[in-house]
């Protein structure tokens, strides 16, 4: 009898679990359809455009929102408001009673389209969200050029470069293994300061510069990978209370489209520029920076190969400046990868 007793139990179980579970899973108002409504969506806007459909939704009755929308989703969104002060997170406008998660995409896209900013955040991969952003008050451009390593970083609330140095690059048949490339990498690692963030450029192997041979190509795509590795796990930079990730890649050739020294997929030099920023000649999309005479001084004791990929480096933290912090992204049409 006691074993009749808990099969029957079992079968009960077995037949009424589904149904259970999927009038929880399919009911947009409770605890979890938060969570599964937005894994299944939060990945169709960028953190940049949930924010902005976030801020446009929280002043919509203050604002009128220029968007068709249905009357009683709209009386929706306005009881959420008064009874919670303001959306605080994307997933909450899954959770809203009686607007289907198709409904909140259609919203959101209209907000977004309709909105007099365009967005135009993929200049960094990955994106970084509002709140880090906040807390960058260094940044340290890192460029794996032609002839050398260099690297550029900029006290951003000063506005002023701190460090801008450089370590020349060995010839590509003096490296022969990753063995001797990581050797390379950790020999001057320590001398690139600690910041907030790091920015490399994005290597675009759709774009090969007909200056270097393949080997050299992969060379530098080799001391790429082993620089990230290390500055994401450098114990030293302050950032790691953010995360492990503290190296961001910029589009490939954005930073030179910026300051206009791009000519097809082709660089041209940037050395008559940097030279005007340094008699006080900004161009319209650059802030104005200081920067001491000693690091003037060792950067002219250089030849002009590595003077030029010295420019790559402070002009793609200056970029990132412009772009990250200063909002100049709508000043910049993207190079094409």
């Amino acid at each position: 009898m006691g074993w009749g007793w808990l099969k029957g139990f079992c079968l009960f179980i077995f037949l009424v679990s589904p149904i259970y579970l999927r009038s929880n899973i399919t009911r947009p108002f409770s605890n979890l359809a938060g969570s599964k409504w937005e894994g299944d969506n939060s990945t169709k806007f960028t953190q940049t455009e949930q924010e902005l459909v976030l801020d446009k939704l929280n002043k919509c009755m203050e604002i009128p929102l220029s968007i068709k929308i249905n009357q009683k989703n709209l009386k929706t969104i306005h009881k959420f408001i008064e009874e919670n002060n303001s959306f605080t997170e994307f997933s909450q406008l899954y959770q809203l009673q009686g607007i289907g998660q198709k409904t909140v995409n259609e919203i959101c896209k209209k907000i977004i389209k309709s909105s007099n900013v365009k967005i135009r955040t993929n200049f960094l991969t990955p994106e970084i969200s509002s709140n880090r952003k906040e807390m960058i008050r260094t940044m340290v451009g890192v460029d794996v050029g032609s002839a050398c390593v260099s690297w550029t970083k900029l006290d951003c609330p000063e506005d002023r470069v701190t460090n801008w140095h450089m370590v020349e690059l060995p010839a590509a048949q003096d490296i022969k293994t990753l063995l001797n490339i990581h050797d390379y990498v950790t020999s001057f690692i320590h001398e690139i300061p600690p910041g907030d963030i790091y920015v490399l450029e994005s290597n675009n192997w759709s774009i090969l510069s007909p200056q270097m041979s393949l080997r050299n190509h992969v060379r530098d795509a080799q001391i790429t990978a082993i620089l990230t590795t290390i500055l994401n796990f450098n114990k030293g930079s302050n950032v790691t209370l953010f995360g492990n990730n503290d190296v961001f890649f910029m589009r490939s050739l954005l930073a030179t489209r910026l300051f206009s020294k791009l000519i097809g997929n082709e660089r041209v030099s940037s050395q008559q520029l940097v030279q005007k920023m340094f008699d006080g000649e900004f161009p319209d999309v650059c802030t104005r920076f200081e920067i001491s005479s000693i690091l003037r001084n060792f950067y002219f004791s250089l030849g002009k190969p590595l003077r030029e990929d010295m420019c790559q480096s402070l002009l793609l933290t200056l970029a990132c400046r412009e772009l990250l912090l200063n909002n100049k992204s709508m000043k910049v049409k993207p190079a094409k990868d």
